[in-house]
């Protein structure tokens, strides 16, 4: 259950729980976005008793840090009887609750990258009640360069595939351009192409399409408020 700092990464024990992501200091200080997403994991029971390598090894694609952690550049640390590895996120998911794990692995630790000073971070879901899994998520990191365009921008998504996915085009669509509010509803609207996910029960595969564009700008928006020194509303 232990949570430390190794150089620049933050490293969270195969026991760590969810409600600590909110309410460790060390979390809340060098990986913030990891705070803000735990308030949508479940309910409160839920957050005391389920870990988060848990639930990134169950791979639920409408899991809430699957995607916080492909934003982050994060990796998981395996070991089984044919000693210790590690597997980066990007590499992680093979599709519906699928992921590269051998059968005789267990993880038993995330590395996540700390964010350079200055990143700003934001997360938003939509779901039909507060505790259920997300119709559709993002999860959004934003530095700027000095002339307040964008340097780099870290986009995942979460409910909108068979798997947590990295929104690689988006990202390199608002590359080296300014983050007005019309830039980021452009670039936003293009996630809606990355959507595949059948009609099920919660929401028609059009209704996703749109739910996931509007909580991608809703996240580049709060994200980038944070990089330019402000705070989101």
């Amino acid at each position: 259950a232990e949570i430390r700092q190794e150089g620049n990464k933050l490293v969270l024990g195969a026991t760590v729980r969810h409600y600590q992501l909110e309410e460790d200091p060390l979390i809340r200080q060098t990986v913030p976005l990891l705070a803000e997403v735990a308030p949508y994991i479940g309910h409160a029971q839920i957050r005391h008793r389920g870990t988060v390598c848990g639930s990134l090894v169950h791979a639920d694609p409408a899991a809430e840090l699957p995607a916080a952690m492909l934003a982050l550049d994060a990796e998981l640390v395996a070991e089984g009887p044919g000693g210790r590895r590690t597997i980066p996120f990007r590499e992680f998911y093979l599709g519906y609750l699928m992921t590269t794990l051998a059968p005789d692995e267990l993880v038993v630790a995330v590395r996540v990258p700390i964010p350079a000073p200055g990143t700003g971070w934001g997360f938003q879901e939509i779901s039909r009640r507060h505790g259920d899994f997300a119709i559709a998520g993002a999860a959004v990191l934003v530095a700027l360069h000095l002339d307040g365009s964008v340097s780099q921008a870290c986009i995942a998504l979460t409910g909108v595939s068979g798997a947590a996915l990295r929104a690689a085009e988006v990202e390199a669509a608002l590359a080296g351009k300014l983050p007005t509010p019309e830039v980021l509803a452009e670039v936003s609207s293009q996630v809606a192409d990355l959507v595949d996910a059948e009609t099920d029960l919660h929401a028609t595969l059009e209704y996703r399409r749109q739910v996931a564009a509007v909580v991608t700008e809703r996240a580049l928006a709060m994200a980038v408020k944070r990089a330019q020194g402000g705070q989101p509303k």
